[in-house]
């Protein structure tokens, strides 16, 4: 196997290179919320508004260009009783898409909404 190594990569004329078949994360967040809302690691993320019981508002530091794109997530269980499930779009967080932010909602699939210690969403476009 063969390794490059390189502090900079640029065209031949000295630009900027575009890379093409790439789709990197627009945002990503990752969070706790068990008794406080603590953000613990975010991109393009400015806060996350604990709106109610297992219930979020994520907002965007840079508004995306449209409102159409994916969501992936997970939570991790306060025990091993709970199954885990986040929503998104969802009114209950205070919105649906937008360019600048999302309404969440995590909750245990048998039990209702609930607040996990840890969160983590990629946000892709």
């Amino acid at each position: 196997m063969s390794t490059i190594k390189a502090s900079t990569i640029q065209t031949s004329a000295g630009g900027a290179v575009t890379l093409t078949d790439l789709y990197p994360a627009k945002a990503w967040i990752n969070w706790q919320n068990k008794t406080t809302n603590v953000l613990v690691a975010s991109a393009n993320v400015s806060s996350v508004a604990d709106v109610q019981v297992g219930v979020f508002t994520t907002n965007f530091s840079t508004a995306f260009s449209a409102a159409t794109y994916l969501c992936a997530g997970c939570s991790n269980t306060n025990n091993g009783t709970q199954v885990p499930a986040i929503g998104f779009g969802t009114s209950n967080g205070g919105n649906t898409y937008t360019t600048t932010s999302i309404g969440n909602a995590a909750e245990d699939v048998d039990a209702g909404y609930t607040d996990y210690i840890n969160n983590t969403i990629l946000y892709l476009a």
